[in-house]
């Protein structure tokens, strides 16, 4: 379940994916993950995963896309979505939707609006549906994140991310309201794209919830390219 702000490269592992570059055009992305791990929860039972898909951003700062991966859900998750970022006196605002669609389980699609500011190395952004996991229910996710450039190594950053889950009814969700936090390590590679490596974790229950209460370890890497 992909979302949407313009940061810098180490909060893709953090959390708060980038997606189509501020200037206009269409650009296109692929990537592979050993755990696709969503808000601190493993969207594959801990398996890898790989990804793509393809953006278009227009001057205006609106833009659309379609982003596509394999889950454990019984289904591909097909994420199609849009909006409008621009950027006043060095701050970014971005306002967007997305519609998580699954086409082999439809019983569990849903659509989200966020709303998300920037500037400089920080970011926040605020995630608000009435239809968390298709259940009907209302939900919110707020998140915040830094990623930092470091000194001594070419391309390469850190980066660390805090969120809130929150749901309105937990049982009809079959989710407990938690929080998740992860700190990340990303260089990149120039033409070949970026590598990540990322910690982990969440305060979901052990007993409830074994595969997503345990700190995680997985990698990622991604390349984006213009079409």
């Amino acid at each position: 379940m992909k979302w949407l702000i313009r940061t810098g490269s180490a909060a893709l592992a953090a959390g708060l994916l980038t997606a189509a570059p501020a200037h206009a055009g269409l650009t296109a992305n692929i990537g592979a993950t050993s755990n696709y791990v969503w808000r601190g929860t493993t969207q594959t039972n801990n398996g890898a995963a790989i990804s793509g898909g393809v953006d278009y951003s227009h001057s205006s700062g609106l833009y659309v896309g379609t982003w596509v991966s394999n889950t454990s859900f019984g289904s591909q998750e097909l994420d199609l979505y849009g909006g409008i970022s621009r950027t006043f006196k060095g701050v970014g605002i971005d306002l967007g939707v997305i519609k998580y669609d699954y086409p082999q389980n439809p019983s569990i699609n849903w659509t989200e609006f966020s709303a998300a500011l920037s500037y400089g190395p920080f970011s926040a952004a605020g995630h608000f549906t009435n239809d968390v996991f298709g259940t009907n229910t209302d939900a919110q996710y707020y998140e915040v994140a830094v990623s930092y450039p470091l000194p001594w190594g070419k391309d390469l950053s850190v980066g660390a991310h805090v969120g809130r889950y929150h749901f309105d009814n937990p049982t009809a969700a079959a989710f407990d309201s938690y929080t998740d936090f992860n700190a990340s390590v990303t260089k990149g590679l120039g033409k070949l794209g970026e590598f990540a490596v990322t910690v982990s974790d969440t305060t979901l229950s052990d007993r409830k919830f074994p595969l997503d209460s345990r700190p995680k370890v997985f990698v990622n890497w991604t390349k984006s390219f213009d079409l």
